[in-house]
């Protein structure tokens, strides 16, 4: 059986979903910044090597230097870019915020998350999906993190199977959800590390989409 092959996407099909996923000052250095240093850089290579004489002296040290210069200045962006981003990324979650506002909701005892085509609620037993009732020790109850898009993602994911997955930002109401059903994550410390350390989690995140389980001693990242 012949299996079809994704469409392929467009250059501007991709720019175009990445500025709006992307945070600006990550997509301008992505599609600005470095095609620009590629160019200049390309340039300045081209009429270094284009010299032939001594006499051409004075313009290869302009070139160099100009070269030197824009190198420099372009790698110091780095660590600026991903520092802006990660303080927006800070900004956007609110950690803290998101604790009191937690700590500030009337408790359930039935927590509901349905959408349109899916009903999704969750009890003292279980998550009740679509009727049907799964019991937490039956479910991988996990704190999901990725870097998608240079974006900082933290997500609670309850699944069943490869067929069954949920997941949730993570915000204010999914932590009440959590303490009121009395659920404990399969890799727990890795919320309580995102909570008590949040740049140096959100840091992590961004560089690698995960946090390294060599901080507790196990593989509980994922």
């Amino acid at each position: 059986m012949a299996v079809k092959q994704p469409k392929k996407r467009s250059l501007r099909e991709m720019a175009a979903t990445d500025k709006a996923q992307m945070l600006p000052l990550n997509f301008a250095f992505t599609y600005i910044v470095i095609p620009a240093y590629v160019v200049v850089a390309a340039v300045m290579l081209m009429i270094i090597g284009s010299l032939g004489s001594a006499s051409q002296m004075t313009v290869f040290l302009v070139c160099i230097g100009i070269l030197a210069v824009l190198t420099i200045a372009f790698l110091c962006m780095f660590p600026l870019v991903k520092k802006k981003a990660i303080d927006a990324e800070l900004k956007r979650y609110d950690l803290e915020h998101c604790r009191r506002e937690a700590e500030k909701m009337a408790s359930r005892a039935e927590w509901d998350f349905s959408e349109e085509e899916l009903s999704v609620r969750f009890n003292r037993y279980g998550m009740v999906l679509d009727g049907e009732l799964h019991y937490y020790n039956h479910l991988d109850k996990l704190v999901y993190t990725g870097n998608d898009y240079h974006r900082v993602g933290i997500y609670i994911c309850f699944s069943k199977s490869s067929d069954k997955n949920i997941l949730m930002p993570l915000n204010a109401k999914v932590l009440k959800m959590l303490s009121d059903c009395g659920v404990k994550l399969d890799n727990q410390p890795v919320l309580d590390y995102i909570f008590d350390h949040p740049r140096e989690a959100f840091t992590e995140i961004y560089q690698s989409g995960r946090i390294s389980p060599d901080r507790f001693g196990s593989d509980t990242s994922i």
